[in-house]
Formats: C-alpha cells, sequence, structure tokens
C-alpha cells in the first residue's frame, strides 16, 4: 500500500478496556513478552509460539484501535482504511472492545461515509475498486457476527447504490463479460491492494471480490424478506463466478520471472493481460468463495504444497508466508506508483496477510498439515519479529510499516479457521454461508469462544483425524455444519475426533 500521509481521521492511542475482559491496548512492538500477559487469548491453542503470536497481533490491533475505528498501522499509516479492516473476513468475536469494533462502531463509520459518486473509497491511488465490495461484504459479515440485523436493514439502500456505481459504470460487454467489472484504471490509480502493479482490466483479484459482494448482497437481501431482488442478485453471482472461470481460469504455464520455469498446471491468472502471473492472493480467494470447483482447487493446491519452501517459507528457518506470486513482476507491468518494487520487495515480497489468506484456504480443502504447518510458519515470524509488520524479505527481514492490523487480523482470523478448523463463516464454499458453524479440520486440540449473530458460544476441537462427533447443547448432530437455529447464547459447541 502507498504511504498514507493524509487522515480522515486522527487515531489517538488510548487504552481501551475489553468488553468483560482485559485490555488488548497494548502498544505493540519492542518489549517481547513485556506487557502481554494480560491479554486474553480469543483461541486457546496447545502452543506457547501460537499463543504468543497472538498476544502479539492483539497487541498490534489495540495499538491501532481508537475507541472506533482501527488505523491501518501504529506510527506509520495513520488513518483507518477499509480494506485493511475488513478485507477478506472478520474476527468472529464481541467480547473484545477492539475486536467488536469492526462489526459495529467501526463498520458504522465507513457506512457513514460513502462517496458523492456512491462507492467507498480510502486512497484513489491505493484501490479504487476494491474497497465498494469489500464493504459490501463486510455488513453481511457483521451481521454473522453481532446478529444486528438492523444495521443490515439500514445499511442496504447504500450497498445497492454502491453496488450500481460499479455494475453501471464499469461493465463493458464489449471487452468479453456482461457482468465483469473491467478495470479501466489509468496508470497512477491502483486497482486493488496491490497498488504498486498494474492488474487492469479483468483481474481476478477484483473479480472475486465482485463476485462475493454480490452474492453477500443477495443473502442480506433475503434476510430482510426482499426475495425478488435476492434472486436478482444471486442470479448475477452465479454469472460472475461462471465468466471468472471462463476468462481467467487456464491451464497453461504461468509466466515467472526471476524463478525457475513451471509446467502447466490449473491456476487463476492475475489478470487478462499479455503475462499470466501466478498470484496467491487471487488463487485463495478463489478457492474460499466456492469459485473455484474441488478439482480446481486442489490443482492450485498442488502447486503451492510443492514450491511450499519458497512461497510459504515452511521448512525454512526465517521464511514468511506467504509469497504474493511466484517469480516477480515484469517492469512493464509496475503501476505509476512503484518506488518500493523490484525483486523480493514489496508485492514481490512474503506478506503475513497473504499468508493467513492461504491457511484459511488450505483448512477449507481438507489440508491438515499444510494448514498448521503455515500457522506455525506465521507465529514464528510475529515472534521472531517482535511484531506484525507489512512485509518481510526471503530472509524474514520486516519490512514496510509495523504494527500492520491487516496482518494481525487476518491471523487472528486465521486460527479460528485453520488452527481449530471451526468457522463461524459457515459453507463458503457452497450457496448458503449464513446457515451456522462449520467443523472443516481434525486440527488437534484448542478452543474458543465465537460470536454467531450475537450468540457467545464456547467451541472446543479434542482428538485426531478418523470419524467427527459434533455435540451442541450436550446433543450429537451430524455433518460438519452446525445450524445456527441450534446455536444458542452460552452453550458448549464440542468437536470430538476419533
Amino acid at each position: 500500500m502507498i504511504q498514507r500521509h493524509f487522515s480522515l481521521l486522527a487515531c489517538v492511542m488510548l487504552i481501551v478496556c475489553s468488553l468483560g475482559a482485559r485490555s488488548t491496548a497494548v502498544q505493540a512492538g519492542g518489549g517481547g513478552t513485556n506487557g502481554l500477559e494480560g491479554i486474553n487469548l480469543l483461541v486457546q491453542t496447545n502452543s506457547p509460539q501460537i499463543d504468543l503470536a497472538q498476544r502479539r497481533a492483539l497487541a498490534v490491533l489495540g495499538a491501532d484501535y481508537n475507541g472506533v475505528t482501527h488505523a491501518a498501522a501504529a506510527n506509520y499509516y495513520s488513518n483507518p482504511w477499509i480494506r485493511d479492516s475488513f478485507a477478506w473476513g472478520m474476527v468472529p468475536s464481541i467480547r473484545d472492545a477492539s475486536i467488536g469494533s469492526y462489526s459495529s462502531a467501526e463498520l458504522a463509520y465507513w457506512l457513514d461515509r460513502q462517496q458523492t459518486f456512491g462507492g467507498w473509497l480510502t486512497a484513489r491511488k491505493s484501490g479504487y475498486f476494491d474497497e465498494t465490495p469489500i464493504l459490501i461484504s463486510a455488513v453481511l459479515d457483521s451481521y454473522k457476527v453481532s446478529g444486528d440485523i438492523g444495521l443490515v436493514k439500514s445499511a442496504l439502500p447504500k450497498l445497492e447504490r454502491g453496488w450500481s456505481w460499479l455494475q453501471r459504470g464499469f461493465i463493458k460487454p464489449q471487452h468479453g463479460s456482461t457482468v465483469l467489472i473491467y478495470a479501466n484504471v489509468p496508470p497512477h490509480v491502483s486497482t486493488d491492494w496491490a497498488d504498486q502493479i498494474g492488474r487492469t482490466g479483468y483481474a481476478t483479484q477484483l473479480e472475486a471480490l465482485w463476485y462475493w459482494a454480490t452474492k453477500s448482497l443477495g443473502i442480506m437481501e433475503r434476510l430482510t424478506g426482499h426475495l425478488a431482488r435476492s434472486q436478482y442478485y444471486s442470479s448475477f453471482a452465479s454469472r460472475i463466478r461462471s465468466d471468472i472461470n471462463r476468462l481467467l481460469w487456464t491451464t497453461a504455464a504461468p509466466y515467472v520471472r526471476n524463478a525457475p520455469a513451471v509446467p502447466a498446471f490449473g491456476h487463476y491468472r492475475s489478470w487478462v493481460g499479455p503475462r499470466d502471473y501466478f498470484e496467491l492472493d487471487s488463487n485463495f480467494v478463489c478457492i474460499l468463495y466456492g469459485i473455484a470447483d474441488r478439482e480446481q482447487a486442489r490443482s492450485i493446491v498442488r502447486f503451492v504444497e510443492a514450491h511450499d519452501d519458497y512461497l510459504l517459507g515452511v521448512g525454512t528457518v526465517a521464511g514468511v508466508p506467504a509469497r504474493v506470486l511466484y517469480g516477480d513482476y515484469a517492469p512493464a507491468d509496475y503501476a505509476g506508483k512503484h518506488e518500493r518494487l523490484g525483486p523480493d520487495q514489496y508485492q514481490s515480497a512474503y506478506w503475513p496477510t497473504v499468508g493467513a489468506l492461504v491457511a484459511i484456504g488450505l483448512a477449507s480443502t481438507g489440508e491438515t498439515a499444510e494448514s498448521r504447518a503455515v500457522i506455525q510458519q506465521l507465529s514464528n515470524a510475529v515472534v521472531r519479529s517482535d511484531d506484525v509488520r507489512e512485509w518481510y524479505t526471503r530472509t524474514g527481514d520486516p519490512k514496510g510499516a509495523p504494527s500492520f492490523g491487516w496482518g494481525a487480523r487476518m491471523f487472528i482470523l486465521a486460527l479460528y479457521a485453520a488452527y481449530l478448523g471451526i468457522s463461524s463463516y459457515a459453507d463458503v464454499a457452497g450457496s448458503h454461508v449464513d446457515t451456522g458453524i462449520s467443523v472443516r479440520l481434525p486440527a488437534g486440540q484448542g478452543s474458543a469462544e465465537i460470536a454467531y449473530r450475537g450468540r457467545d458460544i464456547h467451541a472446543m476441537v479434542t482428538g485426531q483425524g478418523g470419524q467427527l462427533r459434533l455435540i451442541v447443547a450436550g446433543k450429537v448432530r451430524e455433518g460438519v455444519t452446525v445450524p445456527g437455529i441450534l446455536l444458542c447464547a452460552g452453550c458448549n459447541l464440542q468437536a470430538i475426533w476419533g
């Protein structure tokens, strides 16, 4: 992301007491374990290293929090940032003030700041298209955490207007699709978070966000009783998914620069253009959102696991998950703002944000060992640098913004979905993402307090491999998904593998 010198909100460091728990607003960086013991874990693991990394991540989020919003990073990107707070999911907890703000005050803050043209935008040069679909999806995420249907109802007119801004202004059938966004940005303006890369036209990351926002909007219309509108958005989302697979899925060998060439395999190209890069963020968002079917997801995962030392740092001493792409971007594809780019630099380097996304994606495909290895490798990097930094070099040197909130938030989210295998975004690869809580991974032992529609649920996982039994409020339930109607405030969910 470009350096954010302007301020939408001057973020003042406060010590904010958590709701029913101790504060996570501890200044991040430079203290080892000092000051971290008082931070309550959201996910209980059996690994001291992962627990320490989690406390550090929570400290980062506390340091970035001013009582309403989170700065993108303490003392560096001092203003709040839509993408950093909401992209790729919401931590399913409301008990801690800093974490709970994402689904309440911070979301309301941004809903009140819709641009006159209809969309949402933090900084024009650092992502012009992606933040509007991100915010649309965040409203459904917040409902799944808080259960506040009133927020959904009040937000819907704004969300519909934001969606229409993209649909009416940037769908260009002459370029090959009647449903995908054609990002015809000028050279100095970026399509999405990769703001020093010239992703233009049909770009997989953006189209995946567009798909998920459209699908989320359809679900919210159904939740509020607007069945005809729900059907419209749901049908539109299905067409987006089809066109992503038609225009952006390829079985050719990707373009590779500054890395060994690889044979052809099935994957999503970074964008429709002269060079086909293999990007982890673009491909794993497609896995998580169910754009990729089972065979497509398997092809992507096979390639990543075959190169996990290079892409994920697995098996190396100082590696950090995950490298944004295989190889480096060619200078011809740099955006106008690209002063940090080069081999092993910035968006050609290793981002814990993307590493956490990969861990969640691996968990969703049942890759137990690899998902846990990524979590462990991320934890090692956080503990070693005593911070969650924006990005790292291949040798693990911390670079970019300190106290980087997006990376810290994604690490916490990955602990729920990848370490425990429990997700409040049930059946994310299917058609009913608001149905309950799912357990997808035999992860050993651990527990967490999960908020689902405003209900506190104590979730526990025990055992290894084999057959799964789900016990909810003392009764055994079949299947890996617990319907929301069966979940109650204070009830216990036990996932027992035998």
